[in-house]
């Protein structure tokens, strides 16, 4: 049975990768800050489609998704689940960032298939604590 700090050691062995998918250009940026700051791989979309696009073009796919839910065109709800429906994408897990803050928007968030949601303006070392705690329970 590994420790947890083994668990963490075999998790910064290897750089582990994670999709933004945010329409606000500041809000992408300042995540990307955040995460590449701690040694993460970072990739940024600014729609759903785009998102798809990466994905399916990508030779190594993301260890993990951030994703907002208002955004142009397919929204972050129907993403996740598009993304929960593909056996080729059902086991990449997807934390919801969100201003969205009412109860049954949170609910929603959860019922689409996300693992986690956070709620904008986060708070960094939260955010980070979330991410680890995701990525070790892969």
């Amino acid at each position: 049975m590994q420790t947890i700090e083994n668990q963490l050691k075999l998790t910064h062995s290897k750089k582990r990768s994670i999709l933004i998918v945010e329409d606000e250009r500041d809000i992408a940026d300042l995540l990307t800050l955040v995460l590449t700051k701690e040694g993460y791989i970072v990739e940024k979309s600014f729609t759903a489609k785009e998102a798809n696009c990466f994905l399916k073009s990508a030779l190594n796919l993301p260890d993990l998704i951030l994703l907002d839910i208002k955004m142009p065109g397919l929204n972050g709800i129907d993403f996740c689940q598009k993304l929960k429906q593909s056996k080729k994408y059902c086991h990449i897990p997807i934390i919801v960032i969100s201003a969205l803050v009412l109860p049954k928007d949170i609910e929603l968030g959860y019922a689409c298939g996300a693992i986690d949601y956070i709620v904008k303006p986060w708070n960094n070392d939260d955010l980070l604590s979330r991410i680890k705690s995701r990525l070790l329970s892969q």
